[in-house]
């Protein structure tokens, strides 16, 4: 099939992600309206927080007075009595005295009980304190003789609180304090005077001021609801990329050749047009709603301001992305005094967009009479508003590089990270891993332990005696995970951090995932690679496929190297992973066509591919439903789907059968079968029934290992016991029916639990005469108390169990290494008595019926 360019490829790639990203969106419209509507109603509640504000500041204590006119001083008000309150006292005074409350009433006509003398002034002052809301005002005079003259001094008592009366401010300046002052001056210039009839009168005039200024709700407030406003695309993006990391839906893009450039581009053109259009919205918005802040400014000043705030989160979220391991939000602290401090903490704050949000509304919002395009390079009393425009503009940058250091050096779902110093290194631009070399050919025997067939294959592989067909071939191929010698505290934020940065997490030794491995597969063959959890099968497929790095040795597939030509792996490879990597939101055709085009098939015969793989798999029915209407067995067939297109030369399928009824497991079956010619398919199950049936080549693995390999009737030959006769027998009889068996076979061995009905017998190979035994058995069958009898040969997994569990055994490898850096359970160590039962737990899991309807529908 025809690729396109690498340029082609390259924008074909970026259209197919482009068209996915707006496909997702549309179809989650829910969140599309949300965004939509999100600017009109964080402008809303700005709206009703202006009106309350401005409402309460609409009070004659605020009012302006440019020509304020003179009002007469009148006398002293009555007091009001207070809710909850018996009585109150209009003027309270000391020392008592008969004069004093005279001169008091006089003036003001109060009456008598409304006026209350104390003794001292302390008791005054424990009056007020005790009975608060209930004196309006008092005196404390001061009466003293200066060379022979009386003096007279006095202090006013009054309530500084301002109070609302009669639906307006009561201002206590000229309320009551004013009256009290001029009250009693006049009367003390009557008494002075002995002159009843004299006139005393004030008058009381406010300074001129001006209109107060208005209310800058958008700088004080704004801040916080804009920036919430542009929070929601940010905390989409966030969602959308950290799912997609924990789905592993972007390795699987990575392995069918998606570009990293392609990627991030695609996400970043998506996310830059929501926060425009949610900018636009919002300057609409404000404008509709009649905000001084968006009618009297220059449009380009805010919207510039805003734009580029709005821009900045968009490479903010990639950073957090890569820094969270699950989705979610994330929410900043900042403060509008972006100037405020010392030299150095304004810089520092400076890289924070939202402090330079916050300034830059704070400053359009208190411009007078507006704010035009030419006055952003007035100086302000801190930074001029182009200076906010370039500090988000470095903003911008500074969040883009370090996303894209960290996506880099932070370990990936298989704890694989670059150096930190990724980007001074030649293999970051050349594409070239170096590694070490194949160790030379070794003529010296192996020990026993090492299989024959697998010494034999080692030595092929080394010397190059290989036949012509021959599509991959594995080097020395090693892979270890280092150890750790730093001994961390119990600080779990401690442990964490330095599992990330520094790959330890407390003290561990090194563990050999993979060790040694040598082996070929020729082209129209299926490998088989079969190992328990913790074997080493996996890490050896991830390193195949350019997930991992190999620790050591080298892999060719059809003469590509894995360590300088992965790019060129990738464009003939196809994976099957072991879970389900799909779009809930996306049609089956629709995953194969975002696939094939990231294969680099040209963009008018997507649309064929697609559907000649769905039509492999039996999905042509079902190919416009998304992939969430999906049964079980129905998105395996679509992942192997996946795994096919473009027609790769060499395709990995890890468990592509898991949790498919036998039906739909027979159907698939027949498509690996038919997808093996002219290809390498390698299997990784844990179905001995599949390996049997599909495989030309078994390789068996434990302790990172190769114990054996073969097709399946050589290793069952080699490694098989022979026959097995299972007898189901009554539970008196087991004693005589084992002592029948030992009698007539020689090397006989009896495999049962101690509870079972039944009895298994090993017979060996070499049996001389074993229809004659079978046939004596016949006659025997009531006597022995037999009810059955069945004979079967060596199976597969029979085979894989003694393999395992002699390596096992054996203790070629220490198991005591921390796994803390592994990822993936299938580089695990575990035991033999664990294998046994995970073989037979995943045997049984496939031959239980799993049909569904949907399955049955297609």
């Amino acid at each position: 099939m025809s690729k396109t360019t690498a340029s082609a490829a390259w924008i074909t790639q970026f259209g197919l992600l482009m068209w996915k990203n707006w496909t997702l969106s549309k179809r989650g419209y829910k969140i599309m309206i949300m965004q939509i509507l999100s600017p009109f109603f964080f402008i809303l509640a700005l709206y009703v927080m202006n009106e309350v504000l401005s409402n309460t500041s609409k009070e004659n204590l605020y009012d302006d007075q440019p020509t304020p006119e003179p009002e007469r001083v009148g006398q002293i008000p009555r007091c009001i009595v207070g809710s909850n309150k018996d009585r109150c006292w209009t003027i309270a005074y000391a020392p008592r005295s008969t004069n004093s409350t005279s001169i008091i009433r006089a003036d003001s006509d109060l009456p008598e009980d409304e006026v209350i003398g104390f003794d001292t002034e302390d008791e005054l002052d424990d009056f007020v304190y005790n009975n608060p809301n209930t004196t309006q005002g008092g005196y404390v005079f001061n009466v003293s003789q200066v060379g022979g003259n009386t003096v007279v001094g006095f202090t006013l008592l009054t309530n500084q609180t301002s109070q609302m009366r009669y639906g307006k401010v009561i201002k206590y300046a000229t309320y009551v304090q004013v009256p009290m002052m001029v009250a009693l001056q006049r009367q003390l210039f009557k008494y002075a005077t002995n002159n009843p009839d004299f006139v005393f009168s004030v008058d009381a005039i406010e300074f001129a001021r001006p209109p107060p200024e208005t209310l800058n709700i958008i700088g004080r407030a704004g801040s916080t609801f804009f920036f919430g406003c542009l929070m929601f695309n940010f905390v989409m993006a966030l969602v959308q990329i950290s799912t997609e990391r924990e789905l592993r839906l972007r390795a699987t893009l990575n392995l069918m050749g998606l570009r990293d450039s392609v990627y991030w581009s695609t996400w970043m053109i998506t996310y830059i047009f929501f926060a425009t259009w949610t900018v636009l919205l919002l300057c609409a918005f404000g404008a509709a709603f009649q905000f001084d802040f968006f009618l009297d400014n220059n449009f380009g000043t805010y919207f510039i301001l805003l734009e580029l705030f709005a821009l900045s989160l968009v490479p903010l979220s990639f950073l957090t992305s890569t820094l969270l391991k699950k989705s979610s939000s994330a929410m900043f602290l900042y403060d509008d005094d972006a100037g405020g401090g010392t030299i150095i903490g304004q810089y520092i704050l400076a890289w924070f967009s939202p402090v330079m949000l916050a300034k830059g509304l704070n400053d359009i919002g208190e411009a007078q009479p507006g704010y035009s395009f030419g006055d952003i390079i007035d100086n302000t009393d801190k930074w001029p508003l182009i200076q906010l425009y370039i500090w988000l503009v470095l903003d911008f940058f500074l969040y883009l590089g370090l996303a894209l250091w960290f996506d880099n050096i932070l370990p990936n779902e298989h704890g694989v990270r670059r150096p930190w110093y990724y980007f001074v290194t030649p293999s970051y631009w050349t594409g070239k891993v170096s590694a070490r070399a194949p160790q030379p050919h070794d003529d010296t025997p192996p020990d026993e332990t090492v299989d024959e067939d697998v010494y034999a294959e080692e030595k092929n592989v080394r010397t190059d005696n290989l036949p012509e067909s021959t599509a991959v071939k594995i080097m020395n191929l090693n892979k270890t995970y280092p150890g750790c010698r730093k001994k961390l505290g119990k600080n779990k934020c401690t442990r964490c951090f330095m599992k990330s940065f520094c790959c330890c997490c407390g003290k561990r030794t090194p563990f050999q995932a993979v060790s040694d491995v040598w082996y070929h597969i020729d082209s129209n063959h299926l490998f088989c690679l079969l190992g328990h959890n913790g074997a080493g099968k996996t890490t050896t497929i991830n390193m195949l496929t350019g997930q991992i790095s190999p620790t050591h040795g080298d892999a060719e597939i059809y003469g590509y190297s894995i360590l300088t030509h992965m790019d060129k792996i990738r464009e003939m490879m196809g994976v099957c992973p072991q879970f389900d990597v799909l779009w809930a939101d996306l049609t089956g055709r629709e995953h194969l066509m975002l696939f094939a085009g990231m294969k680099g098939i040209p963009w008018k015969k997507l649309s064929q591919e697609a559907d000649d793989r769905l039509g492999e798999v039996s999905l042509t029915k079902a190919m416009n439903r998304l992939s969430s209407g999906y049964s079980g067995g129905m998105k395996r067939r679509l992942s192997v789907a996946v795994a096919l297109v473009g027609d790769p030369k060499v395709v990995f399928l890890d468990e592509p059968t898991t949790g498919m009824d036998p039906v739909s497991r027979r159907e698939v079956w027949d498509i690996i079968e038919r997808a093996k010619k002219g290809r390498v398919v390698i299997l990784t199950t844990h179905s001995m029934e599949e390996a049997d049936t599909l495989a030309d080549t078994i390789a068996i693995m434990a302790k990172g290992q190769l114990q054996c390999m073969g097709s399946a009737i050589h290793l069952k030959k080699k490694f098989g016991a022979g026959y097995q006769i299972t007898v189901a027998v009554k539970r008196e009889s087991r004693g005589a029916v084992t002592e029948f068996f030992e009698s007539q076979i020689e090397g006989v061995v009896m495999e049962a639990d101690g509870v079972s009905d039944y009895l298994n017998f090993a017979i060996p190979a070499d049996i001389q005469d074993l229809s004659s035994f079978l046939a004596l058995l016949e006659t025997k069958k009531k006597e022995l108390g037999i009810t059955d009898v069945l004979v079967s040969l060596t199976t597969l997994e029979e085979v894989f169990l003694r393999i395992t569990e002699e390596a096992e055994n054996r203790g070629e490898q220490d198991d005591d290494g921390s796994d803390d850096d592994i990822d993936d359970d299938d580089d695990m160590p575990i035991s033999p008595k664990a294998v046994e039962m995970d073989v037979r737990k995943d045997n049984k899991k496939h031959k239980q019926v799993e049909q569904s309807d949907d399955d049955n529908s297609d």
